[in-house]
């Protein structure tokens, strides 16, 4: 009790002189790997030589772990830096132990000016330093003597206000943000209040647990939290004013809610989470962490001055199956939804690559059982594109299916003379639906990302290619398969082509719109996420029983944008493939929502859907409409937003079945939004 008391004087007193010492966080990976095109050194140099300039190059440095730690690689580097202080290890295993000074006195030692965490399992941190002297005297250092603390992974995890505490899979987390894995702690060591750190957030596609840490945090805790995203090989330099900068290879990310957040997190069922706002900086970004904004960009990145991009709906409906072709099982769904629309028995054409393949050929059966009366096998490749009986199948078909093709050149077969492309286009606009499935649901983008399979990290190393899309959905970029492990063994395998190649493509077109698509997860049945983009630019959600919501990442906003200068070895194509974009607005939606792509809006469909309730508009003279409704007094006032979310008008319903709204300018995209009890809502968008 006697240490808690004087910790809590100590607190008190400096927390009125707002007096604090530095953190230095990074992501996971080894310190020193790497080369650079753009800075001298490792990419990690520069990060700790910030860290001794402030507390001293003569300064002790210790590191605190719950197992055994050979520490001579840190007295080899940090010697190679300018340090000519001490490296010494303290071991505490139990909290017995985190109890008893004597243990571990290089903790208290004045010359000790920098405390370090390795990574390993920050489970097992937490019963060594929270409530324990350890704790404690580490916290009173940082605040009084203005020391350095650091750590790297789980280590950096442990600086948070709140701790994740549990190990997730991106997959597992949106399906379910309470699922057995994630489990959450506070006050381990907050040297950082508000937030919650990840790392290895692009190598192992953990935005999608970050997204659920946010759920999770905010809904247990009823407070507002921000998400602090580390890349491995990046690091988090933090003054003591909260003033931090990016140093690295990588991105630091920060993703937090907004007044307008919807949430749905519940257990058992996707998360929900609608107006979020994304911070992606990349190396000599500088942040703010008291307010989770950038303050200060670097040479190499560049301030957003070109109007945003336009997103444009398809000329005819398109659906879009994220998941892999082994996963066929639960494809059946949405192949059933999408024949249903080409009417009845109708005759589909599939375009592939390869029309010997086994996996086409039992597609091909599958369909029939489905409803088509006949299947064409359509091969796209450059040596028969002008074969006129395979235009005359597309030419015959009620409907296209997208498999297995060759992402590095269907898109300009597609797009360039032939004969098999001007029956393609005719046919698509006429209003022929088609269906995009797994890795192909990338055609439907302006630019292709391919070679996202070939490696593990092919991000990584700057080894993604892109080229020719179809350009279906001009200004809109989708990425299948975004979270889902390779196989029924979870694995981070490809995951952060998938990811970051995404946000890094959008670095290309400023203002454009995004869509992370998750497949069938191998861990359950029925489980397939896939999404109808109808030619109204209405993007319909479905899924499985136990199916992922979509993410969608909007750039509309976007102000900074900017890319890896880091090349991580000799042997790499190019530099890390990541994009800095702030800020991004964020949306997770589950199949009870639709979301207009052309008006950037989440659209609500639950109240539609179940009470069979409408509303209605009618243009009244050159600014007024006329809004009617047959709700029977379930909603109490509406909204009129603009596409930017500003407030247009507000009204009373008072009983009443219809209004008359003015509206100052007439052309543009409005959100009507009728609000009742419980905060029920029903939303409907119009376009002038």
């Amino acid at each position: 009790m006697k240490n808690v008391i004087i910790l809590l004087t100590v607190l008190c007193f400096v927390s009125a002189a707002n007096s604090r010492g530095y953190v230095l966080i990074d992501g996971g990976g080894s310190q020193g790997i790497g080369t650079s095109p753009s800075y001298p050194g490792t990419w990690s140099d520069s990060a700790f030589k910030w860290a001794l300039s402030k507390i001293g190059y003569n300064k002790d440095f210790v590191v605190v772990y719950y197992s055994s730690y050979d520490a001579s690689w840190w007295r080899n580097y940090l010697y190679s830096l300018g340090h000519t202080g001490n490296v010494r290890v303290v071991r505490v295993q139990n909290e017995a132990q985190a109890n008893n000074p004597s243990l571990w006195p290089d903790v208290f030692n004045q010359n000790t000016g920098f405390i370090w965490f390795p990574g390993g399992d920050q489970s097992n941190y937490v019963p060594i330093l929270k409530n324990t002297n350890l704790g404690d005297s580490i916290m009173i250092r940082y605040i009084r003597d203005n020391i350095c603390i650091g750590g790297t992974s789980a280590g950096a995890m442990i600086v948070g206000e709140f701790v994740s505490t549990g190990s997730s899979w991106p997959n597992e987390a949106i399906r379910n943000p309470y699922n057995s894995y994630l489990n959450y702690d506070r006050n381990v060591l907050p040297l950082l209040e508000n937030y919650l750190v990840d790392t290895h957030v692009a190598e192992r596609g953990r935005l999608g647990r970050m997204l659920a840490h946010l759920g999770r945090i905010e809904n247990d805790y009823g407070e507002a939290v921000s998400i602090l995203g580390l890349d491995d090989c990046t690091a988090l330099c933090v003054d003591s004013n909260l003033i931090a900068t990016v140093i690295g290879t990588g991105t630091v990310s920060i993703l937090r809610t907004s007044l307008s957040t919807r949430r749905v997190v519940q257990s058992g069922r996707p998360l929900v989470l609608t107006d979020l706002y994304l911070v992606r900086a990349g190396d000599r970004f500088v942040l703010d962490l008291n307010s989770a904004q950038v303050i200060s960009i670097p040479s190499t990145a560049d301030i957003i001055t070109t109007p945003p991009d336009t997103v444009l709906p398809p000329p005819s409906t398109v659906f879009l199956v994220g998941g892999k072709l082994d996963q066929r099982i639960d494809q059946s769904t949405p192949l059933s939804q999408f024949i249903n629309s080409c009417g009845i028995n109708p005759v589909i054409a599939i375009i592939t690559a390869d029309i010997s393949n086994d996996t086409i050929n039992m597609y091909r059966n599958n369909i029939i059982s489905l409803g088509a009366s006949q299947v064409y096998l359509v091969e796209l490749s450059p040596s028969q594109v002008d074969n006129p009986l395979f235009s005359q199948y597309i030419e015959a078909s009620n409907g296209i299916i997208f498999l297995k093709n060759n992402l590095q050149n269907a898109g300009q077969l597609l797009t360039s003379s032939n004969l098999v492309s001007q029956s393609y286009w005719q046919k698509i606009n006429s209003g022929t639906p088609q269906i995009f499935i797994g890795l192909d649901c990338w055609l439907v983008n302006e630019r292709v990302i391919y070679n996202t399979e070939s490696d593990n990290y092919n991000a990584y190393y700057g080894r993604l290619m892109t080229a020719q899309g179809l350009n279906l959905i001009p200004g809109f970029f989708v990425s299948p398969a975004a979270f889902v492990p390779e196989s029924s063994s979870p694995s981070y395998r490809y995951i952060e082509s998938k990811v970051d190649g995404l946000l890094w493509l959008l670095t290309y077109f400023p203002g454009s719109l995004g869509l992370l698509l998750d497949g069938a997860s191998y861990q359950f049945s029925n489980d397939e996420t896939w999404v109808k983009v109808s030619p109204d630019g209405d993007m319909r959600i479905y899924s499985g029983g136990n199916g992922a919501p979509v993410v969608i990442v909007d750039a509309f906003q976007n102000q900074y944008m900017a890319r890896s200068t880091w090349k991580m070895r000799s042997s790499s194509a190019g530099p890390r493939q990541n994009g800095q974009l702030t800020p991004i607005l964020m949306h997770v939606l589950d199949s009870n929502y639709s979301y207009n792509i052309t008006a950037r809006g989440v659209l609500n469909t639950i109240e539609l859907q179940r009470k069979g309730h409408g509303f209605d508009f009618q243009y009244i003279g050159t600014d007024k409409i006329k809004v009617s409704w047959n709700f029977r007094g379930m909603y109490r006032y509406g909204c009129v937003y603009d596409v930017r979310g500003d407030l247009r008008d507000f009204f009373y319903l008072n009983g009443l079945n219809n209004v008359i709204l003015s509206l100052p300018k007439r052309k543009g995209v409005y959100f009507l939004e009728l609000i009742g009890p419980g905060d029920r809502s029903v939303s409907k968008f119009v376009r002038f």
